[in-house]
């Protein structure tokens, strides 16, 4: 599996399009790839200006009907799974996790050929690194928010988990 982290560095300069290729990477087919990002690790001194920039670009997704050319974000792959993704998303927010944002379900999504299957995109912020949410795959259009002083701290909480198939680093300095 995939649980994988985009670590950014407070020299990064960003602007919407970038945000708008990152909202793609983690929540693209739902989350349901081994390569979506899963983690956002956001150094200190960029993170209000981040959080808000990259919460603007989930609100922004398309979802809904997967055989839409338009469409980034449709369901999952059975019901079973939405539920498993859910539980996981109900334990993070019980362990204190909060919700950033959350994009809005089509108008129909209880009622088409995927009913059962729709989870609504979502971003936590308040996450605990050495938490569930952060540790395990989720495998579904959940990404979170981390925070690090510093790369080094960076760096620790990218490996500190039991998977991981990429990552990335986005700064200035090369």
């Amino acid at each position: 599996g995939g649980n994988n982290a985009a670590v950014f560095l407070d020299d990064w300069t960003f602007d919407d399009a970038d945000m708008v290729a990152l909202a793609r990477g983690a929540y693209g087919f739902a989350g349901q790839r081994c390569t979506a990002i899963r983690r956002l690790i956001v150094q200190r001194g960029i993170r209000e200006r981040f959080v808000a920039a990259f919460a603007a670009a989930v609100d922004a997704l398309t979802v809904g009907d997967p055989t839409e050319p338009t469409t980034l974000v449709g369901p999952l792959i059975s019901v079973e799974h939405r539920e498993r993704v859910e539980a996981k998303l109900d334990a993070a927010l019980a362990d204190g996790a909060r919700i950033i944002t959350r994009t809005r379900l089509p108008a129909a999504a209880e009622h088409d050929r995927w009913a059962g299957r729709w989870l609504a995109p979502a971003l936590l912020g308040g996450v605990d690194p050495a938490s569930s949410i952060a540790r395990k795959e989720t495998f579904g259009p959940i990404a979170l928010i981390l925070e690090a002083a510093d790369l080094d701290q960076a760096i620790d909480i990218a490996n500190a988990v039991p998977q991981g198939l990429v990552a990335a680093l986005y700064s200035d300095d090369a």
